[in-house]
């Protein structure tokens, strides 16, 4: 009786032991079950950031994406706007090229049409100073013929008629000589007339030369500029590309990292659905 009295106070310690254990247990599952509920809805609250944060960042790329996609177009617009004006420019310059070819054809023309009338106008001079020296000897051969006397006339000639006949010779001679000499007179101041027109030409050749080598110089100054802007505007497309592509490859990237932030969220507030 004795030895079941004293078994009965260590019954009722183990008793409040296990009773004591089983609290503690069940208040470090509740415990952990806060925790764990806490730790899940602070990770909830992370992604749902981590979610709004990179969704702004997709909707801010969007719009630098949009304005470099214009500015892509406008540039793209601008080169072949440049392009055209430097072909345009190039058309210019190929037919400036070809006035001016054909200009120094016709000077080259000209100047030797000059020195071929002057030619002509030197020839004419020398045969009017012959034709001079031939009526000024006839002149004085009919001086001479004049003055002599009737006894040397007749010891002379065989006839009186004879020296009359020559005195008449000589005298249409001096005649025909001196319309020669109106003839080229006549022909030397139409040739110097000409001269004077193809001198008047050659100087309008050299001024109209003049004016299109200064039109070649601007147009070729022009296509300097224009090609050296294709070069920027080229450059500027090639930047606005690089730019364009890196910002659609990050916005992909913050998609994909969108998509796994969400599959995660569904994960934390719907397991089954996994």
């Amino acid at each position: 009786m004795n030895k079941r009295i004293s078994r009965a106070p260590f019954v009722v310690i183990l008793s409040v032991t296990s009773f004591v254990a089983l609290v503690f247990l069940i208040f470090l599952s509740g415990l952990f079950t806060v925790f764990r509920a806490d730790a899940a809805a602070t990770h909830i609250e992370e992604l749902k950031q981590n979610i709004s944060s990179r969704t702004e960042e997709i909707k801010a790329l969007e719009q630098e994406i949009a304005e470099y996609q214009t500015k892509l177009e406008n540039v793209g617009n601008q080169k072949k706007t440049l392009r055209t004006a430097v072909q345009t420019i190039d058309l210019t310059r190929a037919k400036l090229s070809k006035d001016i070819e054909l200009t120094q054809i016709k000077i080259q023309h000209t100047t030797a049409s000059i020195g071929t009338l002057d030619q002509g106008i030197k020839q004419k001079e020398d045969r009017i100073g012959k034709d001079h020296d031939l009526i000024a000897n006839i002149i004085h051969r009919i001086d001479e013929e004049d003055s002599r006397t009737l006894l040397e006339i007749l010891l002379s000639s065989d006839s009186i008629s004879t020296f009359i006949q020559d005195i008449d010779d000589l005298n249409r001679l001096q005649v025909s000589i001196r319309d020669s000499i109106k003839s080229l007179e006549q022909t030397k101041n139409e040739l110097a007339d000409t001269k004077l027109s193809f001198q008047v030409q050659h100087k309008k050749l050299l001024g109209l030369n003049m004016q299109l080598g200064d039109q070649k110089e601007i147009a070729d100054q022009k296509r300097r500029e224009q090609t050296a802007l294709l070069f920027v505007t080229k450059n500027q497309e090639s930047n606005y590309k690089k730019l364009l592509e890196q910002k659609l490859a990050r916005k992909k990237q913050f998609e994909r990292e969108v998509d796994d932030f969400e599959a995660q969220l569904r994960a934390e507030i719907d397991p089954s659905s996994f």
